[in-house]
């Protein structure tokens, strides 16, 4: 670059003026953090503004030295308004949190629009039904599938039921076996699953490399009641920024291996 424009971009770096880009026929046009910006820029350091970039452009046969300052941008995460209000609306029809069935549809409809109707990816909806003396308890899973394999799945507990030691246990020891049965058909190296009391989300992950399924549990003392799961794994909630953002992200990631692992058309 010239000396004597490098000595320009200084002297407008030190002005703290407002950037413009003028000619002889136009007025002066100021220049947001949204101006597309034309190829060859060169960028110089200010360590008053370090978020200020030197742009030389050629206007007719001048070079007009302009300072563009940028503003970092942070990006909030919400779901759409109607899957927001699915969920809301099954809080408001259930405000016990007894009945998991009420968040069929809302994680329906959010599955959906992670994975996308138009897409490779199916939900197929299975049941796992256990006798007791208490009667018959039937579990829900919502299985994503590509191509027939399973790369994703989450099941549905009732909110109320999330306080409840021997409930936790349960619903980890289902995700469990839920894993053992998956990964013989897995397609993709990790399979993530989540497990939902209502709109609570614990988040597993099974690495068929190294065999490893998170979280861990806590070991059972021989003679002391011990909560191997405790309500602290179900800290994300989907409805809050960060179980929005934990959830998009893996989705993101299984979309990625998904890609990876299927063959070139």
């Amino acid at each position: 670059m010239p000396m004597e424009n490098k000595q320009a971009a200084s002297d407008v770096v030190n002005s703290e003026r407002v950037p413009t880009y003028s000619n002889n026929n136009q007025s002066e046009t100021s220049i947001s953090s949204h101006t597309e910006i034309p190829r060859g820029k060169q960028m110089i350091q200010s360590p008053q503004r370090p978020y200020r970039k030197f742009l030389p452009k050629y206007m007719g046969t001048r070079l007009i030295d302009t300072v563009c300052v940028l503003t970092p941008t942070i990006r909030v995460v919400q779901w759409p308004e109607f899957i927001t209000q699915s969920f809301h609306s099954a809080i408001a029809k259930d405000p016990i949190g007894t009945e998991e069935s009420v968040f069929y549809g809302p994680y329906t409809r959010l599955l959906y629009h992670l994975f996308s109707f138009h897409g490779p990816y199916e939900i197929v909806l299975q049941y796992k039904i256990r006798g007791s003396q208490d009667g018959i308890d039937v579990t829900p899973t919502f299985i994503i599938e590509l191509q027939k394999k399973p790369v994703f799945f989450i099941e549905i507990e009732p909110a109320a039921s999330l306080p409840v030691i021997t409930r936790r246990q349960e619903v980890d020891n289902q995700m469990r076996e839920l894993v053992g049965d998956l990964r013989a058909n897995l397609a993709i190296p990790v399979l993530h699953g989540v497990s939902a009391f209502g709109t609570r989300l614990c988040f597993y992950k099974y690495d068929s490399r190294s065999r490893e399924l998170t979280p861990q549990r806590i070991p059972q003392h021989p003679t002391r009641v011990t909560d191997i799961m405790p309500a602290h794994n179900w800290s994300c909630d989907v409805l809050n920024t960060d179980g929005m953002q934990r959830l998009q992200k893996v989705v993101e990631e299984v979309k990625e291996m998904c890609a990876q692992s299927r063959p070139a058309t």
